[in-house]
């Protein structure tokens, strides 16, 4: 994987149900009050195409976005629709994150990141994706666990134009596995069967780019003598299934900008 220079960046989400649609309302607001403004696109079904352009339309002119209907019934399986976690549709929705990133990349953007919608953005993350990208074709959220390779979390991560093939290679496996397996799973996967890969890729440091472990960071008490503050560029409600689960880990943590 070959990195690339001076990027342009597109935000992208894939949100398959309308139970999703206010964690992804949540988000969009959380990037609305950084100064992050890249191009947004959210892919999503026919389903619930409707109810994100009337949301969408709250956050012109400050974000460029566009929905697109992308979505598709597949192998028989109503995959238009919200599946839970641990589910075959689940799998195949989530077996979907591979090509729209390919076919994002082909729309011109140097580098696309990908974002689940129980995303939480707290500061801008341009300049950093944008510096690390000159040196890695893909960056990705890791997941805290004691283990190496580490276990990346697929729910934030960037990749350019270099990381193609990788992203092609992603792509075939998952679709001949999502029977089985989420995106998560297969990459993981891919990562453990072939560990030098781990050089081409950036884990994205935890304090900056947190998982739902580090909720505490944001609830608890703040000690007075600390002479640093932790300032990270997003939380991810992960760690967390299912969606009033996650609303409620993002408002404990003061994450939640919706008004009730």
């Amino acid at each position: 994987m070959n990195a690339q220079k001076n990027p342009t960046i597109c935000l992208i989400y894939l949100i398959c149900g309308d139970e999703l649609v206010e964690l992804l309302h949540n988000s969009l607001a959380s990037l609305k009050m950084t100064n992050a403004r890249p191009d947004v696109i959210i892919y999503t079904s026919s389903s619930s195409y409707a109810k994100i352009e009337k949301i969408v339309d709250q956050y012109s002119p400050q974000l460029s976005i566009e929905v697109i209907e992308f979505i598709k019934s597949s192998n028989s399986l109503d995959i238009s629709n919200y599946s839970n976690y641990g589910t075959q549709g689940f799998n195949y929705i989530t077996s979907i994150k591979w090509d729209v990133i390919l076919k994002t990349l082909d729309k011109h953007y140097e580098t696309v990141v990908y974002a689940d919608c129980d995303l939480v953005f707290i500061a801008d993350f341009s300049d950093y994706i944008k510096s690390s990208s000159h040196i890695f074709a893909c960056g990705i959220q890791s997941e805290s666990s004691p283990s190496f390779p580490p276990n990346y979390c697929t729910g934030f991560m960037y990749f350019t134009r270099g990381a193609a093939d990788f992203l092609k290679k992603l792509s075939t496996v998952n679709v001949a596995y999502a029977h089985k397996y989420n995106d998560q799973d297969v990459f993981n996967m891919i990562i453990k069967e072939n560990p030098h890969v781990v050089k081409d890729l950036l884990a994205l440091p935890e304090a900056l780019f947190q998982n739902g472990l580090l909720y505490q960071t944001h609830s608890g008490a703040k000690f007075p003598e600390l002479v640093g503050e932790l300032r990270p560029y997003l939380f991810h409600a992960n760690y967390v299934i299912g969606v009033e689960n996650k609303i409620n880990l993002l408002k404990r943590s003061k994450l939640w900008f919706l008004l009730e």
